[in-house]
């Protein structure tokens, strides 16, 4: 993948940067806290063709990223670091293309309507959808949703409907 092609593209590439000088190592070395806190990043880690709601300085993806991040192994291993650094906040890990929750007598703290995570865990599940072949899509999506079936009352019908038609559309 050339360097140049678009702002997300450098960014996955390993030399682009985001509106506030971080590369993506930068994010993936955030801490659980800063995971939390800093909420500009997400939109970079795991772009959408849409707008943000919540960061306008976030990229769009475009048909032209998704084909290059989708056809590049660096671009690919790079998207499990940042899913890796996004289970260190809310308690998953990566292992090739499995996502998993630990087996814990209770949910995660973020697990419950209203939390701001609900949205970036769509988030995710979606742009892993458009930039990978699915595989970590569908492990997070199948994760979230088991978590809401074992803590029934956490998550309402409409997180989960956005969490189960978040692969609904098909990659670029």
């Amino acid at each position: 993948m050339a360097a140049g092609m678009s702002e997300i593209t450098d960014f996955y590439c390993g030399d682009g940067r985001d509106h506030r000088g971080r590369s993506l190592d930068d994010i993936c070395r955030f801490d659980a806290t800063r995971l939390e806190t800093v909420h500009d990043f997400v939109q970079w880690l795991f772009p959408l063709p849409e707008a943000s709601a919540f960061n306008a300085f976030a990229p769009l993806l475009t048909d032209d990223d998704i084909a290059a991040i989708r056809g590049s192994a660096v671009a690919q291993d790079r998207l499990r670091q940042a899913l890796a650094a996004m289970g260190r906040r809310l308690g998953f890990t990566v292992d090739g293309d499995a996502v998993a929750f630990p087996a814990g007598k209770q949910a995660p703290d973020w697990f419950r309507d209203g939390d701001h995570n609900t949205l970036r865990v769509t988030r995710m599940i979606r742009s892993l959808h458009l930039l990978s072949d699915s595989a970590l899509a569908a492990g997070l999506q199948d994760q979230v949703l088991a978590l809401a079936e074992r803590w029934p009352g956490r998550i309402g019908p409409r997180t989960r409907h956005f969490w189960q038609t978040a692969r609904d559309d098909q990659p670029g």
